[in-house]
């Protein structure tokens, strides 16, 4: 069993127009090139990452520091974004540690297989409280023991974004449920802002949530809180209804 917590991040004004500009472009793509140009492949890269590793994210986790404080067996999933030479999942490794201040060690694929089963063991015998991961921890790694994850990033793949629920709703001796703090982007959530807009603005807008409803309805279905999760998106679905 486990519970499940939608967490709504917004937009930078850089990210929104940046986003959709790359969005217009790939609507042009898309109805001229194979599914594998590329161009294309490039663009939808550069789009995911947009929301991958949105800037808001961060400022919203330094304010999460009540639900991990004095906690072990955390995760925190992280996009692979570069930005001034600083990797997004070096952001929040520092944020886990000196704003939550849990004992924390990034996983990614620059620390060697010994590394990583130190980094592992350090974890279990809760040496350390938390791991900031990106894809590498989703290869095969069983580590039951999981009580938090917090999903800062997470591909429209189904395969993946269930293959890391799997992960944490492991069995393990003490644990009676889990807890997913899932954060979701939309454009914005500025109910007046929102009413401004165009009807294509209103589309375009639209569908950065909807990118992420699929994983949403996925893991709030079978929460334990699905009732209350499917509340606070209607709260926010709302705000896009131009009804």
């Amino acid at each position: 069993p486990y519970y499940y917590y939608p967490i709504f991040v917004e937009l930078t004004e850089e990210e929104q127009y940046e986003y959709f500009e790359l969005s217009k472009k790939i609507g042009k793509l898309i109805n001229v090139c194979d599914e594998d140009d590329e161009c294309l492949t490039s663009l939808l890269i550069k789009r995911a990452r947009i929301i991958g590793s949105a800037q808001n994210k961060l400022k919203v986790l330094k304010s999460m520091k009540k639900y991990v404080e004095n906690t072990h067996f955390n995760i925190f999933y992280c996009g692979d974004k570069i930005e001034n030479d600083d990797k997004f999942i070096y952001k929040v490794n520092r944020i886990v540690a000196n704003e939550l201040g849990l004992k924390t060690h990034t996983f990614t694929s620059e620390e060697n297989k010994l590394e990583r089963q130190q980094i592992l063991r350090d974890f279990k015998n809760k040496k350390l409280d938390a791991i900031s991961a990106i894809r590498c921890l989703d290869e095969g790694i069983d580590i039951p023991n999981l009580r938090r994850a917090f999903i800062l990033s997470s591909s429209t793949n189904p395969k993946e974004f269930i293959q890391r629920r799997g992960r944490i709703l492991r069995r393990a001796e003490g644990k009676d449920y889990a807890e997913i703090y899932d954060f979701i982007v939309v454009s914005s959530l500025d109910k007046e802002y929102i009413r401004e807009l165009s009807d294509e603005d209103l589309i375009m807008e639209r569908r950065v949530l909807l990118r992420e409803i699929e994983r949403f309805n996925e893991f709030s279905n079978l929460a334990i809180n699905s009732i209350e999760a499917h509340r606070k998106l209607m709260e926010v679905w709302n705000l896009y209804d131009s009804e």
